[in-house]
């Protein structure tokens, strides 16, 4: 029920959803017929739904549809002028959002392509490939932890793996110097008993 002689906003709206406005006046209603309140003007199919990123959405901070009485008609009508002026906004709207969902779809692909390339290298122990792959895979989809994890992975291994090689090579030396040391000795001994 609508009460008379006033300017109305009618918002629909869920929670992580957009809204939609309907803008309804009661103004200019002949007396007579405002003895009691008015029936709601029909909008049917009302559809909510979530915006998605990096879109503009603020043609919906408008009404959608106005109503006015219309003495000529002697009821209540839609400004048909306005109505089809949202429309080619909403339509705009909706290619923009296509638009986005392709995109969005690209993304994912190339970021699914990049992780799987990055896990195989990963089991070869390919550090190399599996590095550049998360990394691409990180800067496709900044908010996903696991490219990030594997990568912290792949610096921990590669730090073990250096120093694993660090102390092969000292053992590698303090043997050879050992191996030295020795020659060095039996070499002494054998020139002490032969003079």
């Amino acid at each position: 029920q609508i009460p008379p002689n006033g300017d109305f906003t009618i918002v629909v709206t869920k929670t992580g959803h957009c809204t939609k406005k309907f803008q309804i006046s009661t103004r200019g209603v002949p007396a007579d017929k405002t003895k009691d309140s008015f029936k709601g003007f029909n909008i049917e199919s009302i559809s909510l739904f979530e915006p998605l990123q990096g879109i503009d959405y603020s043609v919906l901070n408008q009404p959608l549809v106005k109503v006015t009485y219309d003495s000529a008609k002697d009821n209540f009508d839609y400004d048909e002028t306005y109505s089809n002026q949202m429309l080619e906004a909403l339509d705009r709207l909706s290619e923009l959002e296509a638009t986005a969902r392709n995109k969005q779809k690209e993304l994912e692909s190339n970021y699914q392509s990049a992780i799987k390339i990055a896990d195989k290298a990963f089991l070869k122990k390919d550090w190399n490939t599996a590095k550049t792959s998360y990394s691409q895979a990180s800067l496709i989809k900044i908010s996903e932890n696991y490219p990030k994890d594997q990568l912290a992975q792949i610096e921990i291994i590669l730090k073990d793996q250096e120093a694993l090689n660090k102390k092969a090579e000292a053992d590698k030396a303090a043997a050879a110097k050992a191996a030295a040391a020795k020659a060095a000795a039996d070499k002494a001994t054998a020139d002490k008993a032969a003079a």
